[in-house]
């Protein structure tokens, strides 16, 4: 039986040796039988349980074709170890906002493409930001991007899976006849929910505050109208800046419901599409996916994992997402509230189970 499922048992089974030897001391055959039977049914009830749980997470009989870090780290990390020893591999990353993008970016960056870190017409400072903004720089220059050994983008699902299926489809015109296909690695972060929103209001209202009319008009060329893919979040969150400087003035759920909601909602949306490209399967791809939680070790396994002369580029422990400052709104989580993204949590869980 796995480790992590036989501490569960432990508990009921010295319970019933308990119970029998009470049951010998004191000579009560009859009453501890009953109890001991009773427990003894009980523990084999929870066994089978137990054994149907971990059969479920350990055949391949989930829905994910992602490989998550969480449930296979050995197999993920020698992915991503072969893919940087592979010419003729790359990879794409999926920046999710507020959920260790900018750590990633970095990492494969100063591996691949240190140029790209310090020239502004090859690496503008927004990085892969974000969405049609981004797009525009793709459009512009395909082949770079598609070339690249490292490429990351702030898009939505769709935008990035039209990607791989555009590079993909150019790298192999591209090719000789005789030669391997291209091979890509697709890899994305995501977060526990609650601590996202709470991460993305504290954006809102502190990062971005008295600025909101250059952020709307940032965000809103960024993201577009695309309330099916993104979520509300130019026609939502900065629909109405009075709305929104209240909101974050103010800084609680109760006086603001309507506002925050838009909030949880953008997290549901996006998680939503992120289960979606988790189940995608693609010609000449790996999807791989990680909790936040996970990137660190992931790095740093990673990083012990490759050969000696890459050593010098990863910086495992440098983290480049800071959290931002709560001078204006420090937001409190509510049951309230907290129960309106049980949704998203619940999304949350498939994805770090890869169910």
């Amino acid at each position: 039986m796995p480790n992590n499922l036989r501490f569960r048992l432990e508990p009921f089974l010295a319970l019933a040796v308990f119970v029998g030897v009470l049951s010998f001391v004191f000579q009560s055959p009859y009453s501890f039988q009953v109890i001991l039977r009773s427990i003894y049914q009980n523990v084999r009830t929870w066994k089978d349980c137990i054994h149907k749980e971990a059969k479920a997470l350990d055949t391949e009989e989930m829905n994910s074709s992602a490989l998550t870090y969480f449930r296979q780290p050995k197999k993920v990390v020698k992915l991503v170890a072969d893919f940087v020893l592979d010419d003729k591999c790359h990879l794409v990353l999926l920046h999710v906002p507020k959920c260790a993008g900018f750590t990633l970016e970095y990492q494969f960056y100063n591996m691949f493409r240190p140029d790209q870190l310090t020239d502004p017409k090859i690496m503008p400072k927004s990085g892969s930001c974000c969405h049609n903004t981004m797009m525009t720089r793709y459009n512009a220059n395909k082949l770079l991007h598609c070339r690249a050994k490292v490429s990351s983008y702030t898009v939505s699902v769709n935008q990035y899976l039209g990607v791989l299926n555009e590079c993909r489809t150019i790298l192999e015109d591209e090719k000789s006849s005789h030669e391997s296909p291209h091979r890509f690695v697709g890899i994305f972060s995501f977060r526990e929910p609650v601590s996202r929103v709470i991460s993305l209001i504290h954006e809102i209202c502190n990062y971005h505050y008295g600025k909101w009319v250059i952020a709307k008009n940032k965000v809103c060329r960024q993201f577009g109208d695309r309330p099916d893919d993104m979520g509300p979040v130019c026609t939502g969150f900065f629909a109405d800046l009075d709305r929104l400087e209240d909101a974050c003035n103010v800084c609680t759920y109760a006086t603001h419901k309507e506002f925050w909601n838009m909030v949880f909602e953008e997290t549901f949306v996006s998680y939503t599409n992120l289960l979606r490209l988790s189940r995608t399967t693609l010609p000449e791809t790996e999807f791989v996916s990680m909790d936040v939680k996970d990137v660190d070790d992931f790095l740093s396994n990673l990083n012990s994992t490759l050969p000696a002369e890459y050593h010098k580029f990863f910086q495992p422990e440098t983290r480049m997402n800071k959290e931002s400052p709560t001078d204006h709104c420090n937001f409190g989580m509510t049951s309230e509230a907290i129960r309106l993204i049980e949704r998203s949590s619940m999304l949350y869980r498939k994805l770090v189970l890869g169910i």
